[in-house]
């Protein structure tokens, strides 16, 4: 671990706590006895693993793509959904937009789909699929689900390879679009 990582995990550790509706939470994610956060803001996710946790707390408490700067959206774009916390905060925030969400890994998107259910979303779109000039990608997914990509590397442990549909993003979008975040290979 780089020591000069810690004085960010140590802060972004006190407001995921200090956010949650159940405090004593963290101790169940850290022994894997629960991956699920309840915020006191109402939003609830299912996660993967502690890094999700960081995750949604640089998309909902940090605000990194800038959601409360966005004035009346349309139409957003997530490439690249994940656990769904972009596209749920979102919509959240903005219940007359319409959220495309894209997610072509196998672990993320039924937990995305469970997320948006969990919170009651009905404003977000979500597709299994690659976002791309190709009909299908090659995906390879990495055994702690941190990381998935199109690149096989033969220094690191792959889960499996999966073929992934692949669309162009000129398929989905028919008018301006007000964000569009793309967190992806």
């Amino acid at each position: 671990m780089n020591l000069l990582k810690i004085p960010y995990y140590t802060n972004s550790g006190w407001i995921i706590i200090k956010n949650l509706e159940n405090k004593f939470s963290v101790i169940n994610i850290l022994f894997g006895k629960t991956k699920e956060l309840q915020f006191r803001n109402g939003l609830r996710f299912n996660i993967l693993t502690l890094l999700d946790c960081l995750v949604v707390k640089e998309t909902i408490f940090d605000d990194a793509y800038h959601i409360y700067s966005l004035s009346n959206p349309k139409l957003i774009i997530d490439i690249g959904g994940g656990l769904g916390d972009l596209s749920i905060f979102a919509a959240k925030n903005f219940h007359k937009a319409a959220i495309i969400a894209f997610e072509p890994d196998n672990f993320f998107y039924p937990l995305f789909k469970k997320n948006l259910i969990k919170n009651k979303i009905s404003n977000v779109k979500i597709y299994k699929c690659a976002i791309g000039s190709k009909a299908s990608y090659d995906f390879y997914i990495q055994r702690n689900h941190v990381k998935s990509t199109l690149i096989k590397d033969d220094k690191t442990k792959w889960l499996k390879k999966t073929k992934v549909k692949g669309k162009s993003l000129n398929y989905f979008i028919k008018n301006s679009v007000d964000l569009l975040k793309i967190d992806c290979e």
